[in-house]
C-alpha cells in the first residue's frame, strides 16, 4: 500500500511540475502586457514596473524564478492588483467556493446514491425508469440554465432565497443545488449500474438462498462493491465541481474563485492566473488520490493488481 501511495504521490508532483511549466509559458503568449491600460504609461514607468516583476529578464530567467518562488510557498505579487499578494487573494475567495463545492458535492452523493440503489433493486420497474429518466435531464441540461430557473422559481416566485449575494445561510442552497444536480445524475446511473453487476454474482445468489433479508443484502454485501465505479468517479468529481463553480458564481453573485479565474487572463495577470491554476492542479491531484485510495480499499483484487 505504501508503494501505492508514494507512486501516485510521485505522479501527482509530476503532473504538478508540467501543468505549471505549461501555464507559465502560455499566459505569455497572451498578447499585450499586464501594465497595458486605457491610459498609456510613460516609457520609464512601464520599463521600471517590469523590473519590479522581473519581466525584463529573459523568460528562462523568470522561469526559474517563479519555480523558486512557489518553492519557497511564495506565489509572489498579483500584476494587476497593487500591494496584494496572489496568497492573499486566494485566500480570501477559495473558501468560498470550497463551501459551494463541498456542499454540492454532499447533496450530489446525499441524491444519487439512493436513486441509483433504488433504481437497481427495482429493476425495470416505474422508479427505475424515473430515477434513470430523471438523470438524463440532469445530465443534459447546463447549469447555466438549472441556476437560472431555480432562481426564478424559489427565489422571485416563492421568495424562499435570495437570487444573488453571499453572506446569510439561505445564499448556499440554491448555487449549490444548481451545481449538485449534474453529478447527482452520473452517481445516479453509475450507482445503478455497478448495484446491478453486483447483485448477478454469486454470493449474492447464496446469501439470498440463506435467507437474509434483502436490506441486509444491499446493505451489507452488494453495496461496497456496487460503489467502486462511484468512489472512482468522485474525485474527479469534486474537482470539476470546484473548477467548474465559476459559472454558477457568476450568476448567483458569488465572491468565489470565478471573478479572479475569469479576470486574470484578460488582466494578463501572469501571477495570479498561475497561482489558480496550480492551486487547482493540486486540488485535482489531490482528489484523484483520495479517490484511488478510496477505490482500492473498496476492491482488494484492484490492490493486488496495481501492487504487481
Amino acid at each position: 500500500m505504501f508503494r501505492i501511495i508514494l507512486s501516485r504521490l510521485t505522479q501527482g508532483v509530476l503532473v504538478l511540475f508540467v501543468l505549471l511549466t505549461l501555464t507559465f509559458f502560455l499566459v505569455r503568449q497572451l498578447p499585450g502586457s499586464p501594465f497595458q491600460s486605457e491610459r498609456q504609461l510613460a516609457p520609464h514607468i512601464e520599463a521600471k514596473l517590469n523590473e519590479t516583476y522581473g519581466l525584463d529578464k529573459p523568460v528562462h530567467i523568470q522561469y526559474v524564478n517563479y519555480l523558486k518562488s512557489v518553492a519557497k510557498g511564495d506565489l509572489m505579487p498579483s500584476m494587476k492588483r497593487e500591494t496584494r499578494e496572489v496568497s492573499e487573494i486566494i485566500g480570501q475567495a477559495f473558501p468560498v467556493s470550497a463551501t459551494l463545492g463541498v456542499c454540492a458535492m454532499a447533496i450530489a452523493v446525499g441524491i444519487g446514491i439512493p436513486a441509483g440503489v433504488i433504481a437497481a433493486v427495482r429493476r425495470n420497474s416505474f422508479a427505475d425508469y424515473a430515477a434513470m429518466v430523471g438523470a438524463l435531464v440532469g445530465i443534459c441540461v447546463p447549469t447555466f440554465v438549472i441556476g437560472p430557473l431555480l432562481a426564478t422559481y424559489f427565489g422571485i416566485n416563492l421568495g424562499w432565497f435570495r437570487v444573488a449575494g453571499w453572506g446569510q445561510p439561505g445564499d448556499l442552497v440554491l448555487p449549490a443545488l444548481t451545481l449538485a444536480l449534474p453529478t447527482a445524475a452520473y452517481i445516479a446511473r453509475l450507482t445503478r449500474s455497478g448495484m446491478l453487476e453486483v447483485m448477478s454474482q454469486d454470493f449474492i445468489r447464496t446469501a439470498r438462498a440463506k435467507g437474509l433479508p434483502e436490506s441486509t443484502i444491499i446493505v451489507r454485501h452488494a453495496l461496497r462493491g456496487g460503489l467502486v465505479p462511484v468512489v472512482a468517479f468522485l474525485g474527479p468529481a469534486f474537482a470539476a465541481i470546484i473548477s467548474g463553480s465559476f459559472v454558477i458564481e457568476s450568476i448567483f453573485q458569488i465572491p468565489g474563485m470565478g471573478q479572479h479565474f475569469v479576470q486574470a487572463p484578460g488582466d494578463r495577470d501572469y501571477t495570479l492566473l498561475q497561482g489558480i491554476v496550480l492551486l487547482f492542479g493540486v486540488l485535482i491531484v489531490a482528489a484523484n488520490i483520495l479517490s484511488d485510495l478510496a477505490t482500492l480499499w473498496l476492491n482488494p483484487r484492484a490492490r493486488t493488481a496495481d501492487n504487481k
